[in-house]
Formats: structure tokens, C-alpha cells, sequence
């Protein structure tokens, strides 16, 4: 998958019922942010500019993960909204005033050095630790206050939603059953997402689990096949019927012994490293 195709939205189910209702985006005050390092960053910019506004919008570049249900959408409720890059950003354009950039992780020696960061660049950087969350970050600027910014989308740059992996499967066919009625809706692709009980990867273990090519069944294989070629040349092979077969110069005999004489292990060997054909001489006495 290219990632440069999508967007991904980790949030709430009434935000996203505000989204498909409204047909609007929100962008809301990040002072309160769980990260103090980032809002810090964030306030800054804002300190430094004079605005009485500075609202932010965080999305990411990456699809589905644990750190993102668990950190942004975490509890039954969690949705992710994953939308079609090019035309989410062709929606937010319509507000010029929006700034659009993706996160630059920056090691904490970076930070410190006022050299290396640009003030208009503020809102942008991140601690190198939480580069994994490859975000995508939109702000929006104003001189005078605003507590929410709500922006007009199209729900055709939606490609699909996701509902959290801790929804009970009942209620979630519901949920998905309800979103569809809201207007325009009809035909959104909606899925719960399987990150915690993938029953195709449970399945796979299992198969793996059961596996046939274990050593004991392998050895159990070889030592049929062995046993049946022997319990054949017994019964049809003829003295006199043999074919003439000249073994090349320094080719190395051994000799076994059987019961208990190494003679199973032996031809099990041979036919485990034959690559072209395996051949059989048989005496009937």
C-alpha cells in the first residue's frame, strides 16, 4: 500500500457521527493534549505570532496499529476514519489560512539547539520517540478567539471507516447499521477492525501448529515409503532381473545391519538428501 494515498483519523464515535452528519471536520485546542512537550511547541508558535487562536488537527501516515487505537481512539468507542489523501486536502484548502505539514522527529540535542529550529516551524516537530506515529498535522491561526473551526468536506473523500477492536460485535453491527442511515451514507464501507482476534491469524497458527513436516511425522513418512519399496522389490523383483549398474570409482559402501543395526536411520538418510532419484538393490532369498 502507498501511504501517500491515505490518511488516516484516530477518534471518537460521536466525532465521527458530528463528521458524517455535518459533513465538517473539526479542529480543536491542543493546550490540553497529553503530550505537554508538543502543546508546549504549539503554544509557543502561538505566543510568538500574536494569535488569540491555535486550533490543530492530527492524522497519520501509516495504517492500523495498537499505539494508535490505544493511545487516540482507546475504549469501545474508537473509530478510525481513513481518508483519501488527495481529496481531504482538496477540502482543506478551501481555508487558506490552514497550515498543512507533516511531522519533523527531531533527538532531544536537536531541540535544544535553537540554531536548528525554525520558530514558524513549531508546530511541526516532535521528540524522535514518537516518530512511529508518522503524523500529519494540520493548524489553523487567528487573531481573534475561537474555541472550535469546523471545516466542509465531502464524504466521498472517505475511503472507509474502522471500529474499534474492544466493540462488542452486536453492538457494532448496530453502529454500523445506524451510520449507514445518516444521509449519503448509504453505501459507506464499514468495518470493526480484527487487530486483537484475527481469526485468519489464529487459523494460521493453528495449521502451523498441526504441521505434518514435524520431525517425528517426517520420519514416520520416510520410513513408510522406505518399507514399501523394500516389501515390493521383495515380492516382484527375480533373480536374474536386475539391471547392471556400475558405481563410480571411490564411490563409499557402507554396510548395515537390521534390527538395530542403523540400517533404517541409513536409507531414511539417503532418500532425505536424494535430490534426483533414489536407486534400490534387493536380494530375494
Amino acid at each position: 500500500m502507498d501511504r501517500s494515498q491515505y490518511l488516516w483519523r484516530y477518534t471518537n464515535l460521536p466525532a465521527l457521527i458530528y463528521l458524517l452528519t455535518e459533513k465538517k471536520i473539526t479542529l480543536l485546542d491542543p493546550s490540553s493534549w497529553d503530550d505537554s512537550n508538543d502543546s508546549h511547541y504549539l503554544m509557543a508558535y502561538k505566543k510568538n505570532n500574536g494569535l488569540k487562536t491555535l486550533l490543530a488537527l492530527c492524522f497519520t501516515q501509516i495504517a492500523e496499529s495498537y499505539h494508535y487505537w490505544y493511545v487516540f481512539a482507546n475504549g469501545h468507542s474508537g473509530v478510525c476514519i481513513k481518508f483519501k489523501r488527495e481529496e481531504i486536502l482538496r477540502d482543506l484548502n478551501k481555508l487558506r489560512s490552514l497550515r498543512k505539514e507533516p511531522i519533523d522527529y527531531l533527538t532531544l540535542d536537536e531541540l535544544r539547539s535553537k540554531k536548528k529550529i525554525d520558530p514558524d516551524h513549531l508546530p511541526f516537530i516532535k521528540r524522535i520517540a514518537f516518530e512511529d506515529e508518522v503524523e500529519f498535522r494540520v493548524i489553523y491561526g487567528s487573531y481573534k478567539l475561537e474555541l472550535r473551526k469546523d471545516i466542509p468536506i465531502s464524504l466521498s473523500c472517505i475511503s472507509r471507516v474502522t471500529l474499534s477492536p474492544w466493540m462488542n460485535k452486536g453492538l457494532a453491527e448496530s453502529v454500523k447499521k445506524n451510520l449507514r442511515q445518516i444521509a449519503g451514507c448509504k453505501n459507506l464501507k464499514i468495518y470493526t477492525s480484527t487487530l486483537i482476534s484475527n481469526a485468519n491469524g489464529k487459523e494460521s497458527v493453528q495449521l502451523l501448529a498441526t504441521s505434518p513436516d514435524s520431525a517425528n511425522q517426517r520420519m514416520k513418512k520416510y520410513l513408510s515409503i522406505t518399507i514399501f519399496l523394500i516389501v515390493f522389490l521383495l515380492s516382484y523383483v527375480q533373480i536374474g532381473s536386475t539391471n547392471d549398474l556400475s558405481l563410480p570409482k571411490d564411490t563409499p559402501v557402507k554396510v548395515f545391519f537390521s534390527p538395530k543395526g542403523g540400517c533404517t536411520e541409513a536409507i531414511i538418510s539417503e532418500i532425505d538428501q536424494a535430490k534426483t532419484e533414489i536407486l534400490v538393490q534387493a536380494y530375494s532369498v
